[in-house]
């Protein structure tokens, strides 16, 4: 490092004390070796550095190639090389995460602006790889930063030149094609993400590398599934199986999956038994997943079975016990529907289950309990006061128990009111208790109406005076 910057500060002197001279073809010649050479040592030593996580001398052999770069750049202003390898320099420092990043993102930019300023002056690029990897910078930065048109306009770029070098890439070098075939994907452009895709597994660096093939085929046959190319997907995953990895879990769940949304029940099952061996892992969902299909076949025994075997290895996984609870119902087996929903009720997040709590409601109203149907109700209610299904199932209940369901509501709303602090959810439940205080017709309720007005609407609206006057007709 101190040799190399060593070099630099002198040729720096050099060039100062015989400027006239630079253009003499031999000095030119030879500063232009000498500065080139220094200023690569010290990147591929701040590589190595940074390999070796000994991040604060990478960065200083980066900032003495930024130097480097720099004395190029006056040197040479109007050759596009010198930005584009700055750029990259300049990322390098970035990734380090020590530097001023907001700084380093703004000279990223304007230098790469000004690397492309020359290209399009001269329509001529002697290292296509380096404008490769600049053009994948400035996409990557745009990327993060959600602008995802113009990240997708600089890695097509990225991509046509990395088309044009002769360089023998690494993984990382064209990982340009694998992240613009992603933003073809998050964008709905599946055939081009697919084209752009296949470009990639074609790469040298991909294509005699069987780990990267093999993921190669994966993610391939991934976007024909997600494209809903629901014939060309399912070949691919065969392909995968017999050919490529006979051991990939994931492959024989998205083939079973695919089988089952074509109602191949039998093939389903065929390649779940397949994957059981093969999960690394307990495989409850592959038993559900089983006991799907054979429940679909009308074999409900065996469906049943496949259950209670996924429950014995994970008696508290909410998947297998929603089925088992649904299964029963099904079967108008009330009590077991409601000892499996139960179950699922004291397993799960105790603020996610206001829906499983109105499914005990109706299991409850159904088999003739109404009284424990309104206490399930109401915690819904507590959980999920806007709840539809939970006001649908107190107004049904009210036809069978003596509850004034107003009063009900709004027991349940000042509840929930009292505890929130989100205000836009505050205004959503104040906004349904305000006419409920006014349903109810009782001037206490009528009273807290007007207090709980001013929360909710201005009184330069419509709404605020009506309201208004309807709440001091109340009263």
């Amino acid at each position: 490092y101190n040799a190399l910057i060593l070099v630099i500060n002198k040729l720096e002197n050099l060039i100062s004390e015989f400027r006239d001279d630079i253009d003499v073809v031999e000095i030119g010649k030879w500063i232009n070796r000498v500065l080139n050479s220094a200023t690569n040592e010290l990147e591929d030593l701040g590589d190595n550095y940074s390999k070796s996580s000994k991040g604060d001398e990478a960065i200083m052999c980066y900032k003495g190639a930024v130097k480097g770069f720099s004395i190029f750049i006056d040197l040479r202003p109007d050759e596009s090389t010198n930005f584009a390898g700055l750029v990259i320099i300049l990322n390098k420092l970035k990734n380090l995460k020590k530097w001023d990043e907001e700084n380093i993102v703004k000279q990223i930019k304007s230098y790469s602006e000004k690397a492309i300023n020359l290209i399009s002056q001269s329509q001529k690029v002697s290292f296509p790889s380096k404008f490769g990897a600049m053009f994948k910078i400035l996409g990557k930065l745009y990327e993060s930063e959600g602008n995802i048109t113009d990240a997708i306009v600089y890695f097509e770029t990225s991509v046509a030149y990395f088309d044009k070098a002769s360089e023998n890439f690494t993984i990382e070098d064209i990982s340009v094609y694998a992240r613009l075939s992603n933003l073809y994907e998050k964008t709905g452009r599946y055939k081009d993400a697919i084209l752009m895709w296949v470009k990639y597994m074609r790469l040298p660096a991909v294509k005699n590398n069987k780990e990267s093939l093999d993921w190669g085929f994966f993610h391939l046959a991934r976007l024909y599934e997600d494209w809903g190319k629901d014939k060309i997907a399912p070949n691919l995953f065969k392909y995968i199986i017999s050919k490529r990895q006979p051991s990939h879990p994931e492959a024989h769940y998205r083939l079973a999956v695919l089988h089952m949304k074509c109602f191949d029940w039998e093939s389903a099952i065929e390649v779940l038994q397949k994957k059981i061996p093969i999960a690394g892992n307990i495989p409850f969902s592959d038993y559900c997943y089983i006991g799907d299909c054979y429940k679909n076949m009308g074999n409900r025994e065996q469906a049943l079975e496949l259950y209670n075997k996924a429950e014995s290895l994970t008696p508290q996984g909410i998947p297998v016990l929603q089925r088992l609870a649904k299964f029963y119902e099904e079967q108008d087996n009330l009590d077991k529907a409601i000892e499996y929903v139960t179950k699922i009720i004291s397993f799960a997040d105790p603020n996610e289950v206001a829906a499983d709590l109105i499914w005990r409601g109706i299991l409850y109203k159904t088999k003739g309990e109404p009284d424990q149907a309104y206490k399930d109700c109401c915690e819904a209610l507590k959980i999920n006061p806007l709840s539809e299904k939970a006001q649908r199932l107190l107004n049904d209940l009210s036809d069978q128990i003596d509850i004034d369901k107003v009063e009900t509501q709004i027991n349940v709303l000042e509840s929930s009111l009292s505890t929130l602090e989100d205000a836009s959810t505050y205004k959503n439940i104040a906004s349904s208790l305000l006419p409920k205080y006014i349903q109810s017709r009782k001037p206490d309720f009528a009273t807290k109406a007007l207090s709980l007005l001013n929360s909710i609407y201005s009184s330069d609206t419509a709404e605020y005076w009506f309201y208004k006057a309807t709440i001091l007709k109340e009263l």
